[in-house]
C-alpha cells in the first residue's frame, strides 16, 4: 500500500523500568499521493494461562484502564499474570483523535482490510469484558493525514506504546504511568531523530535476479543528489539507474 515503518524498541536493565518495553514506530508515505482517513493501532492476543496448560486460554478477559491501557488477564489460573499496552504517543493529541478499544474472540476476527478499518475506525471504547473466552484486543486511533515522504517534505507519523508486564492489574496501571513518565524523559525529539541513518547504506534489491524489474533502496545521512552505478562481477561499469 506504500507505507515504510520503522519500528524502535527500548527496554532498561533497572529495576524502575521493570516489565516495560517501549516501541516507537515511524511511518512514512512512500506514494506520490496523499493518505488520507488512516488509523493506527496495536493488536493484542496475549493467550494467558500455564503453558502447559493451553485450555487455559479460555479463561482470558480484556479491560481498559486509564492512561489509554488495555490488558488481557487470566483470573482462574493460579501465577498467571497480565499483560497490556499503552498508547504513549500519536502524531497529535490523542484527545483531538478518534480512539477505539476493542476485544473480540478469534472466531469473530475482523477477516478482510475492510473489517478492519470499520473496527479501527469505530470510534469506541468497549465495556471490560465480563465473560471468560480466549480473547484479543486492539487499540486504534486517526484519523490521520499522511503527506508523500521526499526530501523537502519529510513528513511522518511518529508513534509510541508500551508492552506491559505485571504481577496483577494494579502494578499494570502503575507501570503504565511509570512507562509515560519514562518516555517523557527520556525520549522526544533527539531520540525520534535517532531514526534518521547516519551513514551511507545499500540494500539488497528485491526481487532478485531473474525478473524483469528490481527495486534498489539506498539511504544517505542527509537529503542530497544520488546517482546508483551499476557494475558487473568483474568491476566493469555497466550504467547508471
Amino acid at each position: 500500500m506504500g507505507v515504510k515503518v520503522i519500528q524502535r524498541s527500548l527496554m532498561w536493565n533497572d529495576p524502575a523500568a521493570e516489565g516495560i518495553q517501549l516501541l516507537q514506530f515511524r511511518v512514512m508515505n512512500t506514494t506520490t499521493r496523499t493518505i488520507d482517513s488512516a488509523y493506527l493501532g496495536f493488536f493484542m492476543d496475549a493467550d494467558i494461562g500455564p503453558i502447559e496448560a493451553p485450555a487455559s486460554i479460555a479463561f482470558n478477559r480484556s479491560g481498559f484502564v486509564a492512561l489509554n491501557t488495555g490488558y488481557t488477564e487470566n483470573p482462574v489460573s493460579f501465577g498467571a499474570t497480565p499483560v497490556g499496552v499503552a498508547v504513549l504517543n500519536t502524531y497529535k493529541p490523542l484527545d483531538s483523535l478518534r480512539f477505539t478499544f476493542a476485544w473480540y474472540s478469534g472466531a469473530v476476527s475482523p477477516a478482510t482490510d475492510s473489517e478492519r478499518y470499520a473496527l479501527m475506525s469505530l470510534d469506541t471504547v468497549f465495556v471490560n469484558q465480563l465473560q471468560l473466552f480466549d480473547t484479543r484486543f486492539l487499540l486504534s486511533f486517526g484519523p490521520l493525514t499522511l503527506q508523500p515522504y521526499t526530501s523537502s517534505n519529510p513528513d511522518t507519523l511518529d508513534v509510541a506504546f508500551a508492552i506491559l508486564a505485571a504481577m496483577d492489574l494494579n502494578q499494570l496501571k502503575s507501570r503504565a504511568a511509570t512507562a509515560r513518565n519514562i518516555y517523557q524523559t527520556i525520549t522526544g525529539v533527539k531520540l525520534l531523530d535517532d531514526f534518521a541513518p547516519r551513514e551511507f547504506a545499500l540494500e539488497q534489491n528485491f526481487p532478485n535476479p531473474f525478473n524483469p524489474t528490481t527495486a534498489i533502496r539506498f539511504h544517505i545521512a542527509q537529503p542530497s543528489h544520488a546517482v546508483v552505478e551499476v557494475f558487473d562481477l568483474l568491476g566493469r561499469h555497466v550504467q547508471p539507474l
